[in-house]
């Protein structure tokens, strides 16, 4: 049996997205208009000033001058302006249309105008949603394999995943790693939060002894060592990923004496969608 509580937006997603949606900033195009409007305003005022000024001195009709000071005042605020610029968009909006764009805020248009280079990332969209492990970079004298494993020992199926399931797929598809699992007793597992950036599990091997293994984003890992020497050779790894268009992941586990040890980066990568590789 299955209870639904809430729907749509009633739900915390929902909220969430409505919240978003509330937000209201300034875009360029409405700041250039303000800018524009307060311009000709204090304009106007300064013209206004100098026809009153002019007007006394000639001892002409105070409700003459206040006439032409009227007509002055409507004539230089662009009253149409909004409207102008609001049809325009429209136009712009509806030839997107044509092309199956969908435009949420006409101000967008203007912005994306504005653009000259566009990066977008949507997993499941632009990419195959099948993140798998393109490289993996051991220090410390640790191997691949034990990067790997570790790196696995610090994640959770159940919560599905994407990065965690990588790990686990390819401890799974080695009968060495699939095997040698059984001697490990997972006792707490701390999972992934976005503060953190991390997840950490303390392990048992056997009846012997305890440890802790972490993984998550390499800045975050690298706080837990102190070599300064390796932190500089990491990030320089960390930069060669980036530029492959890589994420990536640092694992570290402790010593027998609780010292934090750093064992690897391991490179991920969602694959584009055919259509997408032959554009790029």
């Amino acid at each position: 049996m299955v209870f639904v509580f809430a729907t749509g937006m009633n739900t915390f997603f929902g909220r969430a997205a409505g919240l978003v949606s509330k937000v209201s900033t300034k875009y360029h195009l409405q700041k250039a208009v303000i800018t524009i409007g307060d311009y000709l305003i204090l304009l106007d005022v300064i013209m206004v000033s100098l026809i009153f000024i002019a007007g006394l001195i000639r001892q002409e009709n105070v409700f003459d001058i206040l006439g032409f000071a009227l007509v002055l005042t409507i004539a230089s605020i662009p009253v149409a302006q909004p409207a102008v610029i609001s049809v325009t968009l429209t136009v712009g909006t509806m030839a997107l249309a044509k092309k199956k764009s969908i435009v949420s805020k006409l101000s967008a248009i203007e912005e994306m105008a504005g653009m000259d280079v566009l990066f977008s990332d949507k997993t499941g969209t632009l990419t195959k949603n099948e993140i798998s492990i393109a490289q993996i970079e051991s220090y410390n004298g640790f191997t691949d394999e034990e990067v790997i494993f570790f790196a696995g020992l610090a994640s959770l199926r159940l919560e599905q995943d994407p990065l965690d399931k990588a790990i686990l797929d390819k401890m799974e598809n080695s009968e060495t790693l699939s095997k040698k699992i059984e001697n490990y007793k997972l006792l707490k597992f701390n999972p992934f939060d976005p503060i953190r950036k991390s997840t950490e599990s303390e392990i048992q091997y056997k009846d012997e002894c305890k440890f802790k293994v972490s993984k998550g984003a390499p800045q975050v890992i690298l706080t837990l060592i102190n070599n300064e020497i390796l932190k500089a050779k990491v990030e320089r790894n960390v930069d060669h990923f980036a530029d492959k268009v890589y994420r990536f992941l640092g694992v570290a586990r402790t010593d027998k004496e609780g010292i934090w040890e750093f064992m690897g980066l391991i490179a991920l990568y969602d694959h584009l969608k055919k259509i997408l590789k032959s554009i790029w």
